[in-house]
């Protein structure tokens, strides 16, 4: 049986479309089931808005949640909420207008309060900053960033005050943000995410996408340089967090990788506790298709490409027979730069297909690994991004790169 069979948020079978209605029904469940996460909405808004009574004067016990409203006919205060992907940093002033208005969420308490929301996975315009209640409408709209309101669902969990059943559908609440809001990234530590890889490397892409541009869950550090891409991962075996780069990883990129000065400061990364591999591989058209077996060191295999990659350049098949990719792959056999064990991709992939030309890539793995534990206390304590963002510098700076938006 799944388990998002007994989660409240889920449908017990098939799919719906999951939009700002979906995410708002969920988040206002929660809060109608839980005094703490109400209690905390409402002061929210207040902290923005100081007209809205406290918790304990609006008589929360005698509310009334709806979803989907229109036509609201009773007289009394309100205030307009926004609950929004990207706040405004000058929230708008509200219009009352005679135009039907549908409100996604209307709280009611009987001491005479409203509380009108609309929400939105990105930005609020300015059409949702009206209103055609009976109501005074106090102040301008408030606007909440659904980020906050999950970060505040994380910090009354992580402070106790979350306890229980309400815990445990927060919890669910939260689970359900993750499979169907990506974008929100609910698991915004790494502490949160539980040792779950898929929410490690989750994070560890919102990581990176702080630092700069990203393709998938790759950062992309530039075309023309050195090392294109760096990756995030979590390693669940060894229980340890990988920042990865790959210098050399075409046959132009380590043109500019493999000068001297280059070499000898990727050297010395050793001693900064960097790990560095041979990742030398076979490829056609920008696409990588056999990964040899270097039975050479790190320092051998650099000098040898040092000295080799003048002359190096793309490989072409030569004649019928592929004379030509038999005898680059006999030299990368006799330097120990491959072995027999690779021969049956390297004849699948270059011998029994039509390919004319194959570029042996003569990259380098360069990695830093932090232990989970150590990175989420890092990352708790608001330092760890900042971390991988100085690892990074430190490696690119061995071959001369720097990070883009840096350059």
């Amino acid at each position: 049986m799944s388990e998002r069979h007994l989660n409240y948020f889920f449908p017990y079978s098939g799919d719906v479309g999951h939009f700002e209605t979906s995410l708002t029904r969920g988040f206002f469940a929660l809060l109608n089931l839980s005094p703490v996460v109400h209690a905390h909405f409402v002061n929210t808004v207040r902290e923005i808005n100081s007209a809205l009574p406290t918790f304990m004067d609006l008589q929360p016990q005698t509310s009334r949640l709806a979803l989907e409203v229109s036509n609201l006919d009773s007289q009394g205060d309100a205030v307009l909420v926004h609950l929004t992907g990207n706040p405004s940093a000058n929230p708008a002033s509200i219009t009352i207008t005679d135009e039907g208005r549908r409100y996604d969420a209307v709280l009611t308490y009987d001491c005479g309060w409203t509380v009108l929301v609309e929400a939105k996975i990105g930005a609020a315009d300015q059409k949702d900053a009206t209103a055609n209640i009976p109501q005074k409408i106090h102040g301008r709209a408030v606007e909440i960033s659904w980020n906050d309101l999950i970060e505040a669902i994380w910090g009354l969990i992580e402070c106790g005050l979350l306890t229980g059943t309400e815990e445990r559908l927060a919890r669910q609440f939260l689970e359900y943000v993750e499979t169907k809001f990506e974008s929100l990234c609910p698991y915004s530590t790494l502490a949160r995410c539980g040792g779950s890889p898929s929410r490690v490397n989750a994070r560890c892409t919102q990581i990176l996408r702080g630092i700069g541009q990203t393709n998938g869950i790759r950062l992309d550090l530039g075309a023309g340089e050195s090392a294109r891409f760096a990756l995030l991962v979590y390693n669940k075996e060894g229980h340890t967090l990988a920042l990865c780069l790959y210098p050399g990883d075409t046959i132009g990129q380590a043109r500019t990788f493999y000068a001297p000065p280059h070499v000898e400061n990727t050297l010395h990364l050793r001693d900064l506790g960097w790990e560095l591999d041979p990742n030398l591989h076979l490829a056609f058209m920008q696409r990588n298709y056999v990964w040899t077996k270097v039975d050479v060191g790190i320092d051998e295999y650099l000098s040898f490409w040092l000295e080799r990659m003048p002359q190096h350049g793309q490989t072409s098949a030569g004649d019928e027979a592929k004379l030509g990719f038999k005898t680059a792959f006999e030299d990368l056999i006799r330097h120990q730069l491959a072995s027999e064990s690779d021969r049956p991709a390297f004849v699948k992939e270059f011998m029994s297909t039509a390919r004319r030309e194959m570029n042996i890539c003569p990259g380098v793995e360069v990695t830093y690994s932090w232990p989970l534990g150590e990175a989420e206390k890092l990352d708790n304590q608001g330092f760890f991004a900042e971390k991988v963002c100085d690892r990074l510098r430190e490696a690119l700076a061995a071959w001369g790169q720097t990070l883009p938006k840096e350059s």
